[in-house]
């Protein structure tokens, strides 16, 4: 059980990573152009997207961890965390208010109309669709050299902080 509240904090950690952005004022066009633009791209549906790929993975691991923890009280995790975190996407929600502010800060109307035009072509429609795959395979190529290299950059600092005399 101690794995479960692990995993816990591990998901309220991520979702707490991002640090807001508070105290601007939105432009009432520039903020219905953010929305257009969530609901073209799919962002409107981040939240349940984002909890089932943080929470099956989990819930995966801590199967083959902890084999013993009844699968009623895995179902009641999954339940409740992606539950939780598909709510804190809402357009009503915090996080929701934060992002339209990111994108306002990163974006003008002229931009978003680009963008706007952009993902209603087909180029942009398939983009779209294989950016969530396209996310996953980079994740795992960036796994798979993570994998195959640190053992020898951890041999490259441990090198140089003996250079340096800061280990023996």
């Amino acid at each position: 059980m101690k794995r479960i509240g692990a995993i816990v904090t591990g998901v309220v950690a991520v979702l707490l990573v991002a640090s807001p952005v508070r105290g601007q004022e939105i432009d009432p066009a520039l903020k219905a152009d953010i929305e257009k633009l969530f609901d073209v791209t799919g962002m409107s549906t981040l939240g349940p997207r984002l909890a089932s790929a943080l929470i099956t993975p989990a819930m995966e691991n801590l199967r083959l961890q902890q084999p013993a923890i009844p699968d009623g009280a895995l179902a009641i995790v999954k339940d409740v965390f992606t539950a939780e975190i598909a709510h804190a996407f809402d357009a009503d929600s915090p996080i929701h208010a934060d992002l339209v502010r990111t994108y306002a800060k990163y974006f003008t109307r002229e931009d978003l109309s680009a963008l706007l035009t952009f993902y209603n072509t087909d180029a942009g429609r398939k983009a779209i669709t294989v950016m969530p795959q396209l996310a996953q395979d980079g994740a795992a190529a960036a796994q798979r050299w993570a994998v195959t290299n640190m053992p020898r950059i951890m041999g490259v600092v441990q090198q140089r902080l003996r250079a340096e005399g800061l280990v023996k």
